[in-house]
């Protein structure tokens, strides 16, 4: 037997309920089941008529409105099973307690029942990230993301708890940012060599396409052919001639410092580094002799620390390659080992392993090259073959197919090597290098990754003409 409950009954004349009359003098014009009025010509409880004489038109639904926060102590540490508090909740007003340089992961969230909707609500000014099916946490509590998610201040995600998975889900289909490109609004070109080495830091604004020396931003010591890997609020420069010194640029002060704990395991220059956005990859370079090293050292971001990681070494010991990537993988290309190289090295961030990709090679054997591109390819561009001031040519890396073609459309304006590049998530900037003599070149090419064309833009050339700069 079915349950009816009636919180107001007016407007009709007589209500019965199967043989029961319940009223006969009921005046006013409505008919109320709990929040919700219903209207009309007749309305039937069971096979009963109730009314023929209802005269408004319209049937409005109830309103809900689900209620109930928390606002727990600040995260200040990565967090696993995580506990706020949320039974009864529907929001989490949370904050990282933070000094702008660490960001904090999120692995779990603990107390999930079946069906169950919370958003969380990053009301601080630190980023902190959601891991994807994170280990860290036991499994009832692991978010089943699409990728990491990152909340920075004042963003937010709504998820559910699905029992049957027994993990928390995104509440509708979100796109995943390329978080150290889609947020970056400049790149910082850092070090390199004039016929001595040097601290220059400059920042490159994409908005603008123009470039400023900063110099609360130069390196604490001098150094070229050093690699830089980074997030959306900073980036690592580490290594150069001979040395495993690591500097930390934080973008909002546009300020850098020695980081030791970030050192690499091996002093080397002549290497790339590649990442996203929770740590990078600085793999290969050159220690004195040929053919180089494989060495692939992994910087977490967060920790600040650095940890050789073999699994990850590159497949064929060189140095003077150069690198580019997505949020998944990065692809560490060309190079020398007595010899120019075409190779191509991928590296898969959540394996931390590295495998040689053949149909990824450059069109053209070169080193002394850089790379920069988007979620979706890269920009092999420049560098030296043999006995020339360089060359001119660019290669797209495309990350689904894992294949590269030489691009004549993005070539660069001048052919030169040992330059760099940094860029966003629409355009990547390659800028400095050398042509045969010191001190190197200025210039600064910009290439767009949809149109895949490259032009010059004077705005952007360095404050000051260099080579073998680290960029980020």
């Amino acid at each position: 037997m079915s349950e009816l409950i009636v919180n107001t009954i007016s407007g009709l004349s007589d209500l019965s309920v199967g043989n029961t009359t319940v009223n006969t003098a009921i005046t006013s014009t409505s008919f109320s089941i709990g929040n919700t009025s219903i209207t009309g010509d007749t309305l039937s409880v069971g096979n009963s008529s109730v009314n023929t004489a209802i005269t408004s038109s319209g049937i409005t639904q109830p309103t809900f409105i689900v209620s109930g926060n928390v606002t727990p102590t600040a995260i200040a540490a990565n967090t696993d099973d995580w506990a706020p508090g949320i039974t009864g909740v529907y929001q989490v007003r949370t904050s990282a307690n933070t000094d702008g340089n660490i960001n904090y992961n999120i692995t779990g969230l603990d107390g999930g029942v079946n069906g169950q909707v919370i958003i969380i609500q990053n009301i601080g000014v630190g980023a902190l990230i959601l891991k994807n099916r994170d280990s860290d946490s036991n499994t009832q509590n692991q978010f089943a993301l699409p990728d990491d998610i990152r909340l920075d201040g004042e963003q937010s995600i709504q998820l559910y708890y699905d029992g049957n998975d027994t993990k928390w889900r995104p509440l509708r289909s979100i796109d995943v940012p390329y978080f150290h490109k889609t947020h970056l609004t400049k790149g910082f070109f850092s070090g390199g060599g004039t016929g001595s080495y040097q601290v220059t830091a400059d920042r490159t604004t994409y908005s603008t396409e123009t470039t400023a020396a900063v110099t609360g931003a130069n390196l604490s010591q001098a150094r070229f052919y050093l690699a830089a890997a980074g997030n959306a609020e900073k980036g690592f420069f580490s290594g150069g001639l001979y040395v495993v010194t690591s500097d930390r640029t934080t973008y909002s002060t546009e300020t850098t410092a020695a980081v030791t704990g970030a050192n690499l395991s091996q002093a080397r220059y002549g290497l790339p580094a590649e990442g996203n956005a929770e740590k990078g990859f600085f793999s290969g370079g050159y220690t004195g002799s040929d053919p180089g090293v494989a060495t692939a050292d992994r910087t977490t971001y967060s920790t600040e620390t650095t940890a050789a990681v073999t699994g990850a070494n590159l497949s064929q010991a060189r140095f003077y390659l150069a690198a580019a990537g997505n949020a998944e993988k990065g692809f560490f290309s060309g190079g020398y080992t007595g010899s120019n190289q075409v190779t191509a090295d991928r590296t898969t961030y959540s394996t931390e392993t590295t495998a040689a990709v053949t149909g990824a090679n450059l069109s053209q054997a070169r080193r002394a090259l850089a790379a920069a591109g988007n979620a979706e390819k890269g920009f092999f561009s420049g560098g030296i073959t043999s006995g020339n001031p360089g060359v001119v040519t660019s290669d797209r890396t495309t990350y689904s197919t894992e294949t590269t073609a030489a691009v004549s459309g993005a070539n660069l304006s001048q052919a030169r090597r040992g330059l760099a590049a940094a860029g966003n998530a629409e355009k990547g900037f390659f800028s400095g290098g050398e042509t045969g003599s010191n001190p190197g070149v200025a210039t600064s090419d910009r290439t767009t990754y949809s149109t895949e064309t490259t032009a010059a833009v004077t705005g952007a050339n360095l404050s000051q003409a260099r080579f073998g700069p680290g960029a980020i």
